[in-house]
């Protein structure tokens, strides 16, 4: 699934100008770092080594492991950074929930998506 979005974003770059990386090393906080499945940047391609500027999304994918307890930690800690759009997906769901600064709700549509811009992820396609 990661790579599927690597790639979609790939597709988006031209036209919405959307930087993704995969797995990056993120400075939420003085001493406090993440390291998200997908970040993404609008506009520019950050020169950093370790990022630690607010981006636009964030996509958590969610493995066996994760507790719930843990992802709701780590989506207040984006939140906190300063990070407007936080995707998260339940591959073997499958469903996602698109977290903003107003809350979370699940992808009533199947589609996760941003705004201004508007960025779009079918799930039904993800995990295809």
């Amino acid at each position: 699934m990661q790579r599927k979005l690597v790639a979609l974003f790939a597709k988006m770059e031209r036209t919405a100008r959307t930087y993704c990386f995969p797995e990056q090393r993120l400075q939420v906080a003085p001493t406090r770092f993440r390291v998200p499945d997908l970040c993404v940047y609008l506009e520019r391609e950050p020169v950093e080594e370790i990022f630690t500027t607010p981006l636009f999304l964030i996509v958590e994918i969610l493995s066996p492991c994760d507790r719930h307890s843990e992802v709701m930690e780590k989506i207040s800690d984006y939140l906190r950074f300063g990070v407007p759009w936080i995707w998260v997906i339940d591959p073997r769901a499958p469903r996602g929930w698109i977290y903003t600064a107003d809350g979370g709700r699940e992808a009533p549509d199947g589609i996760l998506r941003t705004e201004n811009p508007t960025l779009a992820a079918p799930l039904a396609e993800l995990v295809a």
